[in-house]
């Protein structure tokens, strides 16, 4: 995929999180991520609905420009949200080349990992940013302590290039991951030196690693999923539909 300097639209096929805090945070991360907020589908629906809308969308059937793609699942259900990748890769070929993200909320994020491993592999990127390899593509895993200065190049650059970027891989389960290790407002940058270019980041607290267990990639499932979309919308007034 070429690079993009200019903002990217957005898709949230599953809306924003509920709780404030959370939809800040995302709004946060998609900024850091090269995100263009005032231009966003982000309409919570069902899968088929969403993806009817995104078919619409000039942009995305002539693939002049290529999206973010931010899922904000509500439950720690990987196969889940797999699923509705699939059914939006297979409706509209030219997200192929979107850059995904999922935002894990800190109560999730735990379960989210470990059924993560299940479908393919996880690899930690620094800078609170993991990658999640799975068939067909390569999904970043963010969250309220992901690292924002420099991370639309560091999304660019290990989201199309592989786990050869630098990355650690995760072959053990994780342990529980409890919300005091997480940042309630923007990751202040340690003494070290980031991944991310040459900017700085926030550590990723470490996780229990002594269970250690073996790792199976299978297919995504491509039945339809069962949704529960979010049902409130961000306070910030530049978020809005177009």
């Amino acid at each position: 995929m070429a690079s993009n300097t200019n903002p990217r639209p957005v898709l949230l096929p599953q809306g924003w999180p509920e709780e404030a805090s959370e939809r800040e945070s995302l709004t946060r991360v998609l900024l850091g991520a090269g995100a263009d907020i005032q231009r966003l589908l982000d309409t919570p629906s069902a899968p088929d609905a969403f993806v009817r809308h995104a078919m619409r969308m000039p942009f995305l059937r002539t693939g002049k420009e290529i999206p973010i793609v931010a899922f904000a699942p509500p439950e720690a259900n990987a196969d889940e949200l797999l699923g509705f990748r699939d059914l939006l890769v297979e409706s509209v070929p030219t997200l192929t080349d979107a850059i995904w993200l999922t935002y894990l909320s800190p109560h999730l994020r735990g379960q989210f990992f470990r059924a993560a491993q299940t479908f393919g592999g996880l690899f930690d990127a620094g800078g609170g940013l993991h990658t999640w390899h799975i068939s067909g593509g390569i999904i970043g895993l963010v969250g309220r302590d992901t690292w924002v200065p420099g991370l639309s190049s560091r999304l660019e650059e290990l989201l199309t290039t592989g786990p050869e970027s630098g990355v650690i891989p995760l072959d053990a389960p994780l342990g529980e991951f409890h919300s005091s290790n997480v940042a309630t407002t923007e990751p202040a940058p340690p003494d070290d030196c980031s991944a991310f270019s040459e900017m700085p980041y926030s550590a990723v607290a470490p996780h229990d690693s002594s269970s250690p267990g073996p790792r199976r990639a299978t297919p995504i499932l491509h039945s339809q999923p069962s949704f529960r979309p979010a049902s409130t919308m961000p306070p910030n007034p530049r978020l809005r539909n177009r």
